[in-house]
């Protein structure tokens, strides 16, 4: 997972805004865009991907 890619987390679509050194993920939320969350690359490792930028 990288920068841009939608995923499914929680039931919910989220775009990944970065990914830092220690593996720690900054998730936008698509319904609520001003929502941002702060999550673990282990906690969303088996989210499904809805779309990957290349």
């Amino acid at each position: 997972m990288k920068k841009g890619d939608i995923i499914l987390y929680n039931g919910e679509e989220y775009t990944i805004l970065s990914v830092d050194n220690k593996n720690f993920c900054a998730l936008k939320r698509k319904t609520h865009p001003s929502t941002v969350e702060l999550v673990h690359l282990k906690d969303i490792r088996n989210c499904q991907i809805m779309s990957k930028i290349n």
